[in-house]
């Protein structure tokens, strides 16, 4: 537990910094701030994923620092697609991203 906070400020840290400075151009922040809008989306769906993969990358014939890595990524990009899709009906838009239906 004590290792994810420290990374969790390690990250915080390096983009408030990087905003800060100037240093951020518009390609690194597009792509912040379209993960950022999904990213209580990724966090409702990613242990559904979790207890999915799991048993299966358990069983891989490999140490299993590299067993974790995998299914972290996995869990991330499977959450963040979840998410992507999810965000794109109209109704759970809502309960995903707080947002209404834009009007013309």
């Amino acid at each position: 537990m004590p290792n994810v906070v420290l990374m969790a400020g390690g990250v915080f840290l390096l983009f408030r910094r990087t905003g800060e400075s100037g240093r951020a151009d518009r390609h690194v922040s597009g792509w912040t701030a379209r993960i950022a809008a999904l990213s209580f989306g990724v966090y409702l769906c990613h242990m559904l994923f979790v207890e999915l993969l799991y048993p299966q990358y358990i069983q891989l014939p490999i140490p299993a620092v590299f067993q974790m890595l995998l299914l972290s990524l996995t869990v991330l990009i499977a959450s963040l697609l979840a998410a992507w899709i999810l965000s794109r009906i109209p109704g759970i838009r809502f309960l995903f991203l707080g947002e209404r239906e834009k009007r013309a």
